[in-house]
């Protein structure tokens, strides 16, 4: 079996009894071995974009270090591409007199993932969030929760590794510099040679295999662009399109002789922190899937249903049984289910805890009173209720979401544009009932094609094991997933009252503890900063970037670098000049837009409402006013405040 080495039960269970309860019920087969204080991780040194930590810190966020491992290591069951061939690939730039390696550290830090040194749990040192995964008795290496959701803020020499945070990663360069890599070695015998002495295989063993992962990387890439979509958004670093990838895995697997039946994958967004998610109604930006829903059958489909959406987007292995509309696939279902059960202890990271670590410098909190009274006459709560620093503590909250639609809230629209426009070839799943596009049912919302997918594969069997174990993980599944789910019914909360739960034309508004350490912000990475995100927008004057005096958003920004700005809350804007492999976000483009929200700034509108619900005029129209535009000195003192939630 190769389920993970520590699942657990409930979050208040100590440690002492629920190691043993948890091995017993989810199937936990590895021994626990130790964990060094630093979680394996590593500093830099004048990196890429210049920059420097000498040591590694962790905040308090509810995890001991072999929390944090675990949940770097534990597979969810992504087979990328041959595990022996990723640790022995060379560089597409490699040479003779310069050997460097694909999974090379520098590399790694280039992609801006997180570099390790090899642990007990980890022995080739792979990044967080790289692991191994046994699928069929082949090893590949894949990806887990932690490659996207582990993040990391510099400060004056020190790295604050974040857990749950959203990565600085760019997937999307990743990807191609691999596929770049496997054709550079596929066409160049003396790399195939090196490559073969590295593998201990034969040259023709190391060919075969190299032409097969190329051709599943390269497909995997041209599925997401092609010369037949819109214009792709590049995605840059610490963005990801994952809907439209996730997308475009299940219409090719529904429709495998049939290419073109696939859309642009040209919304990227932030990746979202993790904590609280569990208990949350609504976990992704537009609320696409509920926590609360039940489906196929007895297994409730909330967090599993979208764990193993996110897995078959990142390369998990799925193929449909013949004559069966089901799936057998690689995903770990089990894993799956424990990785969500690990997030019920995971706290958001606070401010005041760097503090004390005497890695930030101090809050202000006079300043910080004044701007939590700027926080009322804002009535940022209406859609960002503050949650205090014991209250993220609790395993009994649940969290509702407020949702805003996008003619009152007015930033980018791309994204909940493609997840409720997005439709593609049934394929396997014609007259299946998952709903049509227009008239016909030969065309379906993806949406729905995913759902469908996604419950086939949940109630699948693991090929891996004999026909008594896949019962038995089956039923230990369908308990798991309904009995540690904190979320049962729910209810779509849009424009502040419970609207349609079929409207996906809307974002979240997520709760703020934490958030000062998950730059950049709006939910497509627009924003560079919280001083920034409470201007408005800067599209109609001249100047790129706020000069003194001209208080407007950036129209372009860098982004790359982990240096965190601690007055203004985000990440050092560097120059390009001086670093010329950041990456360049550019406002002006489709999915980049960085306007709407300006609550502040007195542009967008806010709803009106009061203790009875939402106020209308007597034709039932929302009614809605303007903010007087903030002043500097609140500016100032709103941010402070935000620091402290």
């Amino acid at each position: 079996m190769k389920h993970a080495q520590l699942p657990f039960i409930k979050p208040f269970i100590k440690k002492s009894v629920f190691t043993l309860l948890a091995l017993t019920a989810l199937g936990g087969c590895s021994a626990l071995v130790s964990v060094p204080a630093d979680r394996g991780a590593q500093t830099t040194t004048n990196d890429l974009f210049g920059d420097n930590t000498q040591k590694i810190a962790y905040l308090d966020q509810g995890w001991s270090a072999e929390d944090s491992e675990w949940f770097y290591t534990t597979t969810q069951g992504s087979d990328l591409i041959s595990y022996w061939l990723y640790l022995n690939l060379e560089d597409e730039k490699s040479a003779a007199n310069n050997i460097k390696l694909f999974s090379g550290d520098a590399n790694v830090k280039r992609f801006r993932y997180l570099a390790q040194k090899p642990t007990e749990n980890n022995p080739d040192g792979l990044p967080v969030g790289f692991v191994k995964d046994v699928y069929k008795g082949k090893e590949y290496v894949g990806f887990t929760c932690a490659a996207c959701h582990t993040g990391q803020i510099d400060f004056n020499g020190t790295g604050m590794r974040i857990d749950g945070g959203p990565t600085m990663a760019n997937m999307d360069l990743f990807l191609n510099s691999l596929q770049s890599s496997l054709n550079s070695t596929l066409n160049d015998e003396i790399k195939l040679e090196r490559l073969a002495q590295r593998a201990n295989k034969t040259v023709d063993e190391v060919k075969a295999q190299v032409a097969t992962d190329h051709t599943t990387i390269k497909d995997y890439n041209t599925t997401n662009y092609s010369e037949n979509m819109d214009q792709p958004i590049e995605y840059g670093y610490a963005r990801l399109d994952a809907f439209g990838r996730i997308f475009n895995r299940v219409l090719s697997h529904l429709t495998p002789d049939d290419k073109e039946n696939r859309n642009s994958a040209n919304a990227p967004v932030s990746y979202p922190f993790l904590w609280d998610a569990p208990y949350q109604d609504f976990v992704q930006w537009n609320g696409i899937g509920d926590n609360g829903a039940a489906t196929a059958g007895l297994v409730r489909l909330g967090p599993l249903g979208r764990n193993v959406g996110e897995v078959l987007g990142v390369f998990a292995t799925f193929t449909l049984e013949p004559g069966k509309n089901q799936y057998v696939s690689s995903a770990d279902k089990i894993n799956l289910e424990n990785l969500e059960r690990r997030l019920l202890t995971l706290w958001s990271p606070t401010w005041q805890d760097a503090v004390d670590k005497k890695i930030l410098p101090p809050i202000d909190q006079n300043l910080a009173a004044k701007g939590k009274q700027v926080y009322k006459e804002y009535q940022c709560a209406a859609c960002h209720e503050p949650i205090s620093h014991e209250e993220r503590k609790s395993v009994d909250r649940k969290l509702i979401t407020q949702f805003t639609s996008y003619p009152y809230l007015g930033t980018d629209p791309q994204m909940m544009n493609n997840a409720a426009q997005y439709c593609g070839d049934a394929g396997y799943l014609l007259n299946d009932g998952v709903g049509m596009c227009g008239s016909s049912p030969k065309e379906v919302p993806v949406v729905g094609a995913l759902s469908s997918t996604v419950a086939s594969v949940i109630t699948t069997g693991d090929p891996d094991e004999n026909f008594l174990h896949r019962t038995w993980d089956t039923i230990k599944l369908i308990f798991s997933a309904n009995t540690s789910n904190p979320i049962s019914d729910t209810e779509r909360h849009v424009d502040l009252e419970v609207g349609n739960r079929s409207n996906l034309m809307a974002y979240k508004g997520r709760p703020l503890n934490g958030v000062w350490a998950t730059a950049p912000f709006l939910h497509n990475g627009s924003v560079v900063n919280l001083t920034e995100l409470f201007m408005p927008t800067c599209h109609n004057q001249k100047q790129e970037t706020p000069k003194e005096g001209v208080n407007c958003r950036s129209n372009s920004f860098t982004v790359g670098t982990r240096e965190f700005d601690a007055v203004n809350v985000g990440f050092v804007k560097k120059s390009k000049a001086n670093y010329p492999d950041l990456f360049v976000f550019d406002t002006h483009l489709p999915g980049n837009l960085n306007s709407g929200h300006e609550y502040a700034a007195g542009i967008t509108p806010m709803i009106a409402w009061d203790e009875n619900g939402v106020k209308r005029d007597e034709k039932g129209n929302i009614l809605t006013y303007k903010f007087k535009p903030i002043t500097a000195e609140k500016r100032k003192a709103l941010v402070e405040y935000v620091k402290t939630l």
